[in-house]
C-alpha cells in the first residue's frame, strides 16, 4: 500500500542509528518479550542479535539493537519505568572477525554438583587461550537419588588444532579428579 495522508513512513536501522548493547532483567511474566521488542520497534529500532531466557523467577535478556541516537534515553525510560526492568545500555562493540583456522566445539559436562565446576573449566580454557562463546548450565535432582546433578554446555572457539589436543588432556585430568564427565563435540 502506498503511503498516503496520515500514514507515517518509518525507516529502521538507518545511517543515523547506532549499535547498542541492551541488557535487561526483571520478574518473569507472560508478554514481557512482546513488550520489550515492541519498545525497540516503537523507537524505530531493529534487533540484530539477542539472547533471552528465564533464570529462576526472573527473565533476562541481552540484545544488540540498532536505534536512532536520540531514542536511547526514551528506550531506557520505557524499559525501567514502564516495564519495571533493571537496564544497562551502552554502545555495542564490533565482533572480532574469526580466522578460517579457528574451530568451534561444544563441551558437555555432567556430574554431581559441587562448587567450582564452571570456574575450573573457565580457568583451563583461559590458560589454553580458548575463547568461551556461551555457557548454559543448570542443576537438578538426580532421577533415583536426592543428589543434585550439574549439566552444562559450553561453546568454545579454538585458535588452532594444538589447543584441541591440550584441552582433551586437561579434560581427562579433570574427569579423573572430579565426579564430572566431559565430552568434546564438534559443532
Amino acid at each position: 500500500r502506498c503511503a498516503g495522508a496520515g500514514t507515517q513512513i518509518r525507516t529502521y536501522g538507518t545511517l543515523h542509528s547506532i549499535p547498542l548493547l541492551i541488557q535487561a532483567s526483571g520478574v518473569d511474566r507472560v508478554g514481557l518479550v512482546k513488550e520489550v521488542t515492541a519498545c525497540i520497534y516503537t523507537h524505530q529500532g531493529t534487533i540484530r542479535e539477542s539472547r533471552m531466557m528465564k533464570i529462576g523467577g526472573d527473565f533476562c535478556l541481552m540484545m544488540k539493537a540498532l536505534l536512532p541516537e536520540n531514542t536511547q534515553a526514551r528506550v531506557r525510560f520505557t524499559l525501567e519505568t514502564e516495564l519495571g526492568l533493571s537496564v544497562s545500555i551502552r554502545r555495542s562493540r564490533e565482533a572480532d572477525s574469526r580466522s578460517a583456522s579457528e574451530m568451534l566445539r561444544k563441551l558437555k559436562l555432567t556430574g554431581v554438583d559441587s562448587p567450582g565446576i564452571v570456574a575450573s573449566v573457565a580457568d583451563m580454557l583461559a590458560r589454553l587461550d580458548i575463547s568461551i562463546l556461551s555457557i548454559e548450565s543448570h542443576v537438578e535432582n538426580a532421577a533415583f537419588s536426592n543428589q543434585e546433578m550439574f549439566t552444562s554446555t559450553v561453546t568454545v572457539c579454538f585458535p588452532n588444532v594444538q589447543a584441541i589436543a591440550s584441552l582433551e588432556e586437561g579434560l581427562q585430568q579433570m574427569e579423573n579428579q572430579t565426579d564430572v564427565d566431559v565430552w568434546l563435540i564438534e559443532d
